[in-house]
């Protein structure tokens, strides 16, 4: 699966953490008009740490440790490495790497290879954050064949540092989500969901349909414990008349749904996404963006700029999603960084002029209103918003005192190396 500028990466899957998780605060930084604009301050990694960049694969466990994984690059025996950061006291701990991993519980195979952990590190209810790796070789960007060596589910312990391996599967993960216990990762090509009982360890699946080489960099999971995902199918559509979630291209067109489903695997509710507009190649990347909001609503954008806001319903109704606007005030952007401010009323974001990385700003919206505002997005070293092919993400890990935390890459003599930033109202 492709990243920007035809990086082979998981993009950073972006799945939910809890919107206010272990008393963090919600709204340390700036919204209004009249106030300072916030600092992405980047934060020197070891020089132990491998890899070309942290496709958004960030976490936080009960003791405020920050986790973050980083993708090896494509070649042989290429294995992501996990990493953990005390943020206090800026003390950095290796916490091991994924071919080794399954050498160790006995699961490696001649060639094996697991470069990319594109997924969140999700907190179960036991205290152990999960999350799934996943190889990109013999991947082919329209979807006609997987990667070579599939995908493995797994779970650390943060304080002893133990992996647990949980599952394999024959295709790849690009993220994983939590909520009400229930633990939920996506699968590709076709967008195959999968749900994680960890009291049992047991998994099951169901294929909820996408064209091509199409894969939505997220999925969502409500504080039910229900789960969004995306759905595109082939269509067909006549005359001039716009028809709801219809995207054309030429004589094609697409039509791009969110699914609801519960813990069982049902769907019990389905809705339109307008300005979703999927690409049969991996150009296109769905919901990029992910967070919670007050009154256990959850919000989303895509890679269009797009916002949507889910409110569930009652009990196991379906829930109303619902078009909040486009995060920039006057047209598109990519917004892969998005927090909850204000109390979790309003949706702020470090976001980019396009899947490219270009020109980097802080949004804010009113999903209520649909009005946002852009503000400038300081950088500290000021070389920071120089480095080449800057490419950021990140969504929903924050501190205990409310700052943010964002990820991703850049280029240094023409190779790709990972970067971290802690996002700050000062």
């Amino acid at each position: 699966m492709a990243h920007p500028r035809s990086i082979r990466s998981l993009v950073g899957a972006i799945a939910l953490l809890s919107s206010f998780p272990h008393g963090a605060r919600a709204s340390d930084l700036p919204t209004l008009p009249g106030d300072p604009p916030p600092v992405l301050t980047q934060v020197e990694l070891p020089a132990a740490v491998r890899g070309e960049a942290i496709w958004g694969a960030t976490g936080r466990d009960a003791q405020g440790h920050i986790w973050f994984a980083v993708s090896a690059g494509d070649v042989d025996g290429a294995s992501a490495e996990v990493w953990s950061l005390d943020p206090q006291g800026g003390a950095f701990t290796a916490r091991g790497d994924v071919v080794s991993q399954l050498r160790r519980a006995g699961l490696d195979t001649p060639g094996v290879r697991q470069n990319k952990i594109h997924t969140k590190f999700v907190e179960g209810t036991d205290g152990w954050l999960y999350f799934a790796s996943t190889d990109e070789q013999g991947e082919a960007a329209d979807g006609s064949r997987g990667p070579e060596h599939g995908s493995h589910l797994w779970r650390v312990e943060p304080d002893s540092g133990e992996w647990q391996h949980l599952a394999a599967f024959p295709f790849g993960i690009v993220a994983m989500a939590g909520g009400a216990g229930e633990l939920y990762a996506l699968g590709y090509f076709g967008h195959i969901l999968v749900h994680l009982d960890p009291r049992t360890g047991e998994t099951r699946s169901v294929r909820v349909g996408s064209i091509g080489g199409h894969v939505s960099r997220n999925l969502v999971v409500d504080p039910r414990g229900h789960a969004y995902v995306p759905r595109v199918v082939e269509t067909e559509v006549k005359g001039l008349r716009r028809t709801p979630g219809v995207t054309r291209s030429g004589s094609k067109a697409w039509l791009s749904t969110l699914v609801e489903f519960d813990a069982e695997l049902n769907e019990i509710g389905e809705t339109p996404l307008d300005y979703y507009d999927p690409d049969p190649t991996d150009r296109s990347h769905g919901i990029v963006g992910v967070t919670e909001l007050s009154g256990a609503r959850s919000a989303f954008t895509t890679h269009t700029g797009r916002m949507y806001v889910i409110e569930p319903g009652a009990g196991d109704a379906p829930a109303r999603v619902r078009d909040a606007g486009s995060m920039h005030p006057l047209d598109g952007s990519y917004p892969a960084a998005l927090y909850p401010v204000d109390g979790g009323t309003r949706i702020a974001a470090v976001a980019g002029r396009d899947r490219n990385g270009r020109g980097y700003s802080w949004l804010v919206l009113d999903p209520e209103t649909r009005r946002s505002r852009i503000a400038e997005l300081r950088m500290r070293p000021d070389s920071m918003a120089a480095l080449p092919s800057l490419l950021l993400y990140g969504s929903d890990t924050r501190s205990s005192d409310g700052s943010g935390w964002v990820v991703g890459a850049y280029k240094q003599g023409g190779e790709f190396r990972p970067i971290l930033a802690r996002l700050s109202g000062r």
